[in-house]
């Protein structure tokens, strides 16, 4: 996997700024614009797992918690992203069984904000 490199530069005051490159564009030329998102379903008890792993490749997608209990969940995956996304998922899939639920990560008009669910 090849992640954007960072690259690190010095500063009026000499001290080093790290910045890393710049991130995928979408077609409407916006930075991050319009990710698309997945709806999954992850064992429970390795939420916490999947999510510490969604972190390390970070730039790709973020992932939310819809309901822990349910082990339900959505990947919010950056367009420029989506394969390496997809091989994430593929790699997470030989430790356990992950189904992507059949929403389309296009359509966006049928999403309703609900907020988190406590258990």
């Amino acid at each position: 996997m090849c992640l954007p490199k960072m690259r690190v530069n010095k500063g009026s005051a000499g001290m080093d700024t790290t910045s890393q490159a710049a991130a995928p564009r979408s077609a409407s030329g916006k930075a991050g614009a319009n990710p698309l998102r997945f709806a999954a379903r992850v064992p429970a008890s390795q939420i916490g797992y999947v999510n510490a792993i969604v972190e390390s490749y970070e730039g790709v997608c973020m992932m939310r918690t819809r309901d822990a209990g349910l082990g339900l969940v959505e990947f919010w995956a950056a367009r420029g992203f989506v394969d390496v996304f997809h091989r994430m998922i593929e790699g997470l899939r030989t430790e356990m069984p992950i189904e992507l639920l059949a929403d389309d990560p296009e359509d966006w008009s049928g999403f309703k904000e609900q907020g988190f669910v406590k258990r």
